[in-house]
This record gives C-alpha cells, sequence and structure tokens, in this order.
C-alpha cells in the first residue's frame, strides 16, 4: 500500500510550523506534508492530493474546522481528521470526534502525545482505504452499481433489469428496507450527523452479519437504508442500539420504519409502506417500529375555529401571543396523539388563507411577501414534523405581523416609497415597480401616495429628477447628455423637452444663466 500524506490546517502559522517540526512524520509513514491557512486552501489541497490524515483547528476565519470536516464528508472523502482547538469547552467538536473515531487536543501542543495520536489516525487511515480497496473488488455489482440499481427498482424511474439484481443476489434474495429520518429540533441537521449515522448503521449491520447494500434518499436527509442477509430481530436490535447511539453522542432523535422479509419484486410496494410511516408520523421523538405495527389513523381535522380566533390575534398586532398559542395548540395535539401529517397540511393551509386575508385587507400583496428562499424552504420542510410546522407557521405570521406594523400609517408608507424613489430615481421607478418593493397592490398604492404628496408617481420622479439636473447643469461641467443618462433619461430630446416645461428654459440656457 502507498504512503499517506498528512494535512495541516491552522491560520496561525506559528502553530502548522511547530506541528511540522516537533512530529517525526516519517518514522509514521506519513509521507508528504502539506500545510493550509484557510479553509479553501485546504479544499484545494484535498482536492489535488491524497490526503489520507488531516490535522485541522477548529475556529478559524473563513470557515471552521467543524464545516472543513462536513465538506469533506459531502464529497465523500474518506480523510481521517484530528480537531486542535484553544477552547476548553467544545462538547460539539467532542461529539463529531468521538463518532467518527476521531480526535482532538488543546493548544499547546505536547508534540510527544501528538505523534501518539496521529500514529492511531495513520492506523485508521490504512484500515479505512484497506477496506475501500475490498469494496472495490467485490464480486457481482459495485457499490455505486447497486445503488443506482434500488434507486430505479424502488423510486419506479428507469425500469431495473430482474437479471441484474438475480446475477448478484440470486433469485432467492430477501431483503429488509428500512425509512429513517434525523433531527435535533433544529432547522435543518448537519450532514456531518446524517454521515455518522450512515456510519454506525453500517457497523451495526456488520457486527448482525447482515449487509447495508444502499442508501435511497428520500427528502430534506430522510433515507431508505436496503438490507440482505438479515436474521429474525438482527435489524431491530440495530436500529435500536442506532437510536440510542445518536441519542446519547449526537444529541437527536431518529424514527425508523421497517419491513423485512421482502422478495425483490416486493421491494417498491414495501419501500411506499416504510416511507408512508415515515411521513404520516410528524409526532415521535426516537421510534424504531415494524411498519406492519403502524397503525395510519383518519384524524378529523378541528382547528378551523382556533383559526379565526388567530385571525383576531394577527389583525391586532399581538404576534407573540400568536405564536405562542399556535405553538401551544400543536404541542397539545401532539401530546394526545391527535395530529398526522394530513392534519398539520390542511391547519397549513387554513392559516395560510387567512394570513392572506388578513394581509389583503391591507392591501399587502402576500403572494409576493412570502416569495423568497427561507420562505420555500421551511415550507417544503412544514410537514416533516410538528417541530418543523412551528417554525414555519411562526415564520408566517411573524413576517405577516412585522411587515403590516412597518406598514401601519398610510403616510409612513408614503415616507418609505419617497426614501426609495429618492435613492434610486436613476432607474425606471413605476407603481409596478414600488408594489413589488413594498409587497403593495399597485393601484392602492398610486392612489395613496397621490392622496399624500399631491403627485402621482411619475410626476414625484420627475421632479427629483429635475432637481438633480439642475444642481449638475448650475455646479458642474459635466456635458448636457451626461446629465441627462445621470439622472435617469437615455433620451436627451425627451429631457430637454421635460427640462424646458419645467424651467421655461433648456438644459444649455439654464447653464448659461448659472442656474436660471
Amino acid at each position: 500500500m502507498s504512503g499517506l500524506d498528512v494535512l495541516l490546517v491552522d491560520d496561525e502559522l506559528d502553530v502548522v510550523e511547530g506541528i511540522a517540526g516537533g512530529v517525526d512524520f516519517a518514522a509514521l509513514g506519513l509521507e508528504e506534508v502539506y500545510v493550509a491557512q484557510t479553509s479553501q486552501r485546504a479544499k484545494e489541497l484535498l482536492q489535488s492530493r491524497d490526503i489520507g490524515v488531516m490535522v485541522t483547528d477548529i475556529e478559524m476565519p473563513g470557515g471552521s474546522g467543524l464545516e472543513l470536516l462536513e465538506w469533506v464528508r459531502d464529497n465523500q472523502m474518506e480523510v481521517v481528521t484530528l480537531f486542535c482547538t484553544g477552547f476548553a469547552n467544545f462538547n460539539y467538536a467532542q461529539k463529531a470526534v468521538e463518532l467518527h473515531s476521531f480526535d482532538y487536543f488543546l493548544k499547546p501542543i505536547a508534540y510527544p502525545a501528538l505523534q501518539e495520536r496521529l500514529a492511531a489516525a495513520v492506523e485508521e487511515a490504512r484500515r479505512l482505504r484497506s477496506l475501500a480497496s475490498v469494496r472495490r473488488n467485490l464480486p457481482g455489482l459495485q457499490l455505486e452499481q447497486k445503488r443506482n440499481y434500488w434507486l430505479r427498482l424502488l423510486t419506479g424511474g428507469s425500469p431495473a433489469p430482474a437479471e441484474e439484481g438475480a446475477a448478484h443476489y440470486g433469485e432467492d434474495g430477501a431483503f429488509a428496507l428500512c425509512a429513517c429520518s434525523l433531527a435535533d429540533g433544529s432547522e435543518a441537521v448537519g450532514n456531518w450527523k446524517r454521515y455518522a449515522m450512515r456510519n454506525v448503521l453500517d457497523e451495526l449491520a456488520g457486527e448482525e452479519k447482515m449487509s447495508l447494500e444502499a442508501i435511497v434518499p428520500l427528502w430534506d436527509g430522510a433515507q431508505c437504508a436496503v438490507f440482505s442477509g438479515v436474521r429474525p430481530g438482527a435489524l431491530d436490535r440495530a436500529l435500536r442500539r442506532l437510536e440510542a447511539f445518536i441519542k446519547d453522542y449526537l444529541s437527536c432523535w431518529g424514527n425508523f420504519y421497517y419491513v423485512t422479509g421482502i422478495a425483490l419484486e416486493d421491494a417498491p410496494q414495501a419501500f411506499a409502506r416504510v416511507k408512508d410511516c415515515l411521513a404520516d408520523d410528524v409526532c415521535s421523538q426516537g421510534v424504531v417500529c415494524r411498519a406492519g405495527d403502524y397503525v395510519k389513523r383518519s384524524i378529523p381535522y378541528t382547528s378551523g375555529p382556533r383559526v379565526q380566533e388567530w385571525s383576531t390575534l394577527l389583525t391586532a398586532g399581538r404576534i407573540q401571543e400568536l405564536e405562542e398559542d399556535i405553538c401551544a395548540h400543536l404541542d397539545r395535539l401532539s401530546a394526545r396523539e391527535q395530529v398526522n401529517m394530513p392534519y398539520i397540511k390542511a391547519m397549513r393551509i387554513d392559516l395560510m388563507q387567512m394570513v392572506h386575508t388578513v394581509l389583503g385587507q391591507r392591501q399587502i400583496q402576500a403572494h409576493a411577501l412570502f416569495s423568497d428562499r427561507r420562505f420555500d424552504t421551511l415550507r417544503e420542510r412544514s410537514l416533516f414534523s410538528i417541530s418543523h410546522m412551528k417554525r414555519y407557521l411562526c415564520y408566517v405570521v411573524r413576517t405577516a405581523g412585522d411587515y403590516m406594523e412597518y406598514m401601519k400609517e398610510s403616510h409612513s408608507a408614503v415616507g418609505k416609497m419617497k426614501e426609495y424613489i429618492n435613492a434610486h430615481y436613476q432607474e425606471d421607478v413605476t407603481r409596478g415597480v414600488l408594489a413589488k418593493v413594498f409587497f403593495l397592490n399597485p393601484d392602492y398604492l398610486a392612489r395613496v401616495f397621490k392622496k399624500e404628496t399631491g403627485l402621482s408617481i411619475g410626476g414625484y420622479l420627475q421632479d427629483i429628477r429635475m432637481n438633480e439636473a439642475k444642481k449638475l447643469l448650475a455646479h458642474t461641467n459635466v456635458p448636457v447628455n451626461e446629465v441627462a443618462m445621470g439622472v435617469g433619461y437615455d433620451n436627451i430630446s425627451y429631457f430637454s423637452h421635460v427640462f424646458r416645461e419645467k424651467t421655461g428654459l433648456t438644459p444649455v440656457e439654464y447653464r448659461r444663466r448659472g442656474g436660471g
């Protein structure tokens, strides 16, 4: 086996030089020592060199060591990583270290101790490479071929040839499928946690003498694992150990719905079953359940009257009270197990209609207000769990309430529009543009503006442009055509026509008179 290279990453040059000089890398079997002072440079080296071991600081400008490790995992690189840090409180990093069989140490560095830790890291790197070599030479389907085969078979894409599966698995093969999700209460679980869960699942499967054949992606990080060689009770034991592990070491919870004893031809139906269980269960935290034991219930939707009460709170601007009541209502339903995915979907529709109505009464265009990526992301995730739905609904009502407050008084709204025009008079500012900027009905916007200022939006814009043109003509030597373009006119003839209408003078005459 060829030698390994090591990468040292730290924004403090003295640190990396100290490690480079204080450790006998040759004795460890490490051939080349590369140095990076930024996360970006580290990524370049990882892509262009054969790095087996990486020592990286946790806190660095431009990207932390943890983020760098997530990037490594996302790019499926087998790099054994050791963290170094100057901070004693780093539980988050420690969990990542423990889970991935990595290590950490505190600055200042004791080089003999670091030498020992690096020796262990080198052995781990060699083990991983040996394992990768074995996998590359597996008979039958290669790993990528397996994944593609199961992806086609389960998701109903291009057909998976029967002979392709039979050639590898045999005609009497029986399989198990498990739909699983990972959550930690945050908006999105870190990729490194998902990677860690997959690694531990692979190890537990091996301990139970079964094989993890493929991982098929579902939605927002949820996955379906495919197993072969599953003995009675083996998968349930492995999943319960996995759930306990991620709870203790990742501060997460996982939900797992599985079926066993599935023939190849029945796999698509089993896949649909475990997916359906996982999607329907929006309340559980840390459940391991055979899909056949999960009972989907038809839960009548009862939150309609509550939404009417929420309409009153939103209209009154009592946003914090509204958020608290929404969350408490969903928590109560969850505690009584009186909610599932269809229920929260119906509630989402009901509440959004209410928000659109309240905003519409104030001439605020809800579809424009809720048209950013943040809204889209939260909405996509809202049906995955009660916590995701609470996050989405609170974002909606908070955004609506904040904007209603922002545009509370018509003169305040007009003042904001005037400020926008004053700052963007060189651009093509129309009522349509302002409607998009301020999420207001364009007819309402134009009517309120005229009422408050006595001018149309176009008339106000023209006055601003002419005033700026007068200043430039009176106090600079900028050519007239450049003055016209500088205040938003690309047609000098039209600019001169408007200027004369406003001042009684042409731009040239105005300049000659020193300002009229």
